[in-house]
């Protein structure tokens, strides 16, 4: 009878060393597929209505995008070193340093990071000033979700 046992133990213990194998194969093969993976292109957002920040975040991680939030230029300026490249979503209207002051310093700084204006304002001649300025797109909100992710790969292409 303790032989049985023992051979039944054996053959459980076998079953889960497969299991078990196999558990660390498929980890090993997610990890080496992750290591090889292409970084995700960063976008910032830099609006000052935190739930624009939120909305346009979640949407853009579920395209594959690194995204980074903030309230307003200022903030942008001082946590995003010159160095580190990326699209940047800018809302027009912000107190302090509006849209056009934050890419007017972008576009002096000789910054070669894509910019894509965006506004509820209903002002004709938006979309030209914008991109006279230097911005490589500009979306009226509420704006469609496809032409937003257009824009930012479309500003990665060049």
């Amino acid at each position: 009878m303790d032989f049985e046992y023992d051979f039944q133990m054996s053959q459980a213990s076998l079953l889960y060393l497969g299991i078990i194998a196999e558990f660390f194969a498929t980890l090993y093969n997610f990890i080496v597929k992750l290591l090889k993976a292409k970084p995700a292109k960063q976008v910032y957002i830099v609006d000052d209505d935190v739930s624009v920040c939120r909305a346009l975040s979640l949407l853009l991680m579920t395209f594959g995008f690194a995204v980074k939030t903030f309230g307003s230029g200022e903030a942008f300026f001082s946590q995003v070193p010159k160095s580190e490249s990326g699209c940047l979503i800018l809302d027009i209207h912000m107190p302090v340093m509006d849209g056009w002051q934050t890419l007017r310093q972008l576009v002096n700084a000789g910054s070669p990071r894509p910019v894509i204006l965006i506004s509820a304002e209903k002002k004709e001649g938006l979309q030209v000033k914008a991109l006279k300025n230097g911005a490589v797109g500009f979306l009226q909100k509420p704006f469609n979700d496809q032409e937003l992710v257009r824009l930012i790969n479309g500003a990665f292409q060049k």
